[in-house]
C-alpha cells in the first residue's frame, strides 16, 4: 500500500498548471544578473583550465601563488567543465556566455522545485497545497542560489527524495522498489563529481534506513514483542536502505581523488575562523528571513491542526537534521526548503481531512488562488517577496529578469574591471596582493596567464591559512611589539602590486610608507592599484 498517495491528484490540468507555476517562479529567481557574487568567475576559469587540459583537472592549485604547492582536490570539476562548456558554446552568440550560464542555472533551479512540488503533490494528494508549500520553499531559497555548483545539489536532493519516498511507498512492489534503489548509486557517481553536496545524498539514505529501523522497533514493542524483530517489514526496509547507502558510499569513491575527497569537509567545517567569517556559514538572521519563520510556523500550526503523526520516523529525522543545518548555516536554507516541503504538504493533507464536507469544497480553489497570488507577488514585488520589505536594490525579480534579457549579465561596479584593464595594458612586474572578496574576478581576468592572485575563497582546498594573512595585510596588522606584520607579509611574498578597495586601512599605510605609489584609481574611486617604487624580484626575498 502506498502510504504517500492517499488519493490521486485531482484535475490534471490544474495540477500541471500549478507545477509549472512553481517552476516558473523558481526560474525567475534564478534568471537574474549576478550581483557581487565572486564564485562564478573562478568556476568558469577552472572549467577552462580543465577543458584546455583535455578534461583532466589540475592536481595542484594554479590560480594563487601562495597555495601553488597545495593539492587541489576539486570536488566540483565536472560541474565547472560543464559550466565552461555552456559559456564557450554561447560566448560568440547573441545570448552570450555569461547569460547562457545563468540561464542554465535557472533551468536547474526550476527543475529542482518542479520535483519538490511533484513530490509534495503526491504526498498531499493535492497540487494546490503542494504549490503553496513549494512557493514558500522557493522563497526561502532565493538568496542562496547564485550561479554555482550547489544549485546542482538542490536538484539532486529533490530527485533523491522522489526516489527514496518512491522506494518506501512501493515496498511490496519489489521490482519498482529495487529499480529506484539501484538508480541511487549510479546517480551518486555523477553527483560526487559535480559537487561536494553529494554528502546530502548519503545522509538521506541513511536517515531512511534509521527511520525504518525505528518504525520496526516501535511496531515490535507495540505488539508486545511478538515474533522476531528481524521479520518485520520495516526492518527489512531498513536493511534495504542500509545496503543502498553502502553502495552509494562506494560510488562516491569514483572520482579523480578517491577517498581524499572527504578531506574538504574538515577543512571548512572544522575551521573555527572560517565559520566565524564566512557569512553563509553563519546562522541566518531570523528577523530578516521571513520565509524560514513562515515555514517553521506552518509546521507548528499545520501539525497541531492535523493531529496525526508522520508516516515514518524518517520524516522526523530528515526534518530535524536539515532544520538544525538551516538554523546554524544560512547556506543550507535551500536544503531545508527542499526536504521539508513534502513533509509539510503531507501534514497539510491532515488538515483537509479534518474539515467539514462543506469546507472541503472550498479548500482546493482557495489554495489555488493563494498559490497564484503568492506567485504574482513573489515575482512582481520588490526584492522578489510578497511579504518582504524593500532592502538594498529595490528591484523585483521581474525587473531583474528584464535587465538580464536586455544584456546585463552582471553589475560591473561590483568588480575591479577597470583595474584589470589597466594591468593588461601595462607590463607591470611582480606579484599582486588582492582582497578575497573579488579574487574570483581577478582569476577570470588575470590568473594564471598574467598574474596569479594572492589567495581567494576556495577554502575547501587550503582552509583559512592564507585568508588570515590577507586579513592581516589589508587591515594593517601589527605585532604585540608594534612591528608592521602587514609589511613583513608583503615582503615575504615579494608583492609589488596591491589591488584594494578605498576603505581598507592598508591604503593609508602604503601612502605613509613612502615605498608605494598610487598608480590607478577606477572611475568610481572605489578600486585602487598601488605599485611598489622599487620592485622586488620574485623568489629573491623573504
Amino acid at each position: 500500500m502506498n502510504r504517500f498517495s492517499t488519493t490521486p491528484v485531482p484535475g490534471w490540468l490544474l495540477a500541471l498548471s500549478l507545477l509549472l507555476l512553481v517552476a516558473l517562479v523558481a526560474f525567475c529567481y534564478g534568471f537574474t544578473p549576478m550581483g557581487d557574487e565572486n564564485d562564478l568567475w573562478w568556476h568558469l576559469k577552472a572549467g577552462k583550465i580543465i577543458a584546455d587540459n583535455g578534461g583532466f583537472p589540475p592536481q595542484r592549485d594554479v590560480f594563487a601563488y601562495t597555495s601553488a604547492d597545495v593539492e587541489w582536490r576539486n570536488h566540483e570539476w565536472l560541474a565547472e567543465w560543464a559550466m565552461y562548456g555552456v559559456y564557450s558554446l554561447f560566448e560568440d552568440r547573441q545570448l552570450g556566455g555569461f547569460r547562457a550560464v545563468i540561464l542554465a542555472k535557472a533551468l536547474v533551479l526550476a527543475a529542482a522545485f518542479l520535483l519538490v512540488c511533484h513530490l509534495s503533490a503526491r504526498r498531499a494528494g493535492d497540487a494546490a497545497v503542494a504549490a503553496v508549500v513549494s512557493l514558500i520553499a522557493v522563497g526561502l531559497s532565493r538568496f542562496t542560489v547564485p550561479p554555482r555548483p550547489p544549485v546542482i545539489t538542490y536538484a539532486f536532493t529533490a530527485l533523491w527524495l522522489v526516489l527514496l519516498y518512491g522506494a518506501y511507498g512501493r515496498y511490496r512492489q519489489i521490482g519498482q522498489r529495487w529499480a529506484r534503489m539501484a538508480a541511487l548509486p549510479a546517480l551518486m557517481v555523477l553527483w560526487a563529481n559535480l559537487h561536494g553536496g553529494f554528502a546530502v545524498g548519503l545522509v538521506l539514505v541513511f536517515l531512511f534506513a534509521a527511520g525504518c529501523a525505528i518504525d520496526g522497533l516501535l511496531q515490535w514493542l507495540a505488539e508486545g514483542r511478538q515474533g522476531r524483530l528481524w521479520d518485520y517489514d520495516a526492518i527489512d526496509m531498513a536493511r534495504g536502505f542500509g545496503l543502498c547507502g553502502a553502495a552509494c558510499l562506494v560510488a562516491t569513491l569514483f572520482n579523480p581523488y578517491g577517498f581524499k575527497i572527504y578531506g574538504m569537509f574538515s577543512r571548512v567545517m572544522g575551521d573555527a575562523n572560517l565559520l566565524g567569517a564566512i557569512s553563509e556559514l553563519q546562522p541566518p538572521p531570523l528577523g530578516v528571513n521571513r520565509e524560514l519563520e513562515l515555514m517553521i510556523l506552518a509546521f507548528i500550526v499545520v501539525g497541531s491542526l492535523a493531529c496525526r503523526r508522520l508516516p515514518t520516523a524518517a520524516d522526523y529525522l530528515i526534518l530535524l537534521f536539515f532544520l538544525h543545518q538551516a538554523l546554524f548555516h544560512a547556506r543550507h536554507l535551500p536544503l531545508f526548503a527542499v526536504t521539508a516541503a513534502p513533509i509539510l504538504a503531507w501534514q497539510a493533507r491532515g488538515v483537509y481531512d479534518t474539515l467539514p464536507a462543506s469546507w472541503r469544497r472550498l479548500w482546493r480553489p482557495a489554495m489555488a488562488v493563494l498559490a497564484v497570488t503568492m506567485a504574482i507577488g513573489m515575482v512582481a514585488l520588490p526584492r522578489a517577496g510578497w511579504y518582504w520589505p524593500p532592502l538594498g536594490r529595490n528591484q523585483s525579480a521581474l525587473e531583474k529578469n528584464v535587465a538580464l534579457l536586455q544584456g546585463r549579465a552582471y553589475y560591473p561596479e561590483g568588480f575591479p574591471e577597470e583595474v584589470c584593464d589597466y594591468l593588461l595594458a601595462h607590463d607591470l612586474p611582480g606579484r599582486l596582493f588582492n582582497e578575497v572578496n573579488f579574487a574570483g574576478y581577478l582569476i577570470w581576468r588575470l590568473s594564471p596567464e598574467k598574474y596569479q592572485v594572492f589567495t581567494d575563497n576556495r577554502f575547501d582546498i587550503f582552509g583559512s591559512q592564507f585568508w588570515e594573512q590577507a586579513e592581516q595585510i589589508q587591515n594593517g596588522a601589527t605585532s604585540q611589539a608594534g612591528d608592521p606584520v602587514w609589511r613583513e607579509l608583503l615582503d615575504k611574498w615579494d608583492v609589488n602590486l596591491v589591488i584594494i578597495d578605498k576603505f581598507k586601512p592598508l591604503n593609508g599605510l602604503l601612502q605613509q610608507s613612502g615605498q608605494w605609489k598610487l598608480a590607478f584609481v577606477d572611475s568610481r574611486g572605489y578600486f585602487r592599484l598601488w605599485v611598489r617604487n622599487a620592485p622586488r624580484e620574485t623568489g629573491k626575498h623573504g
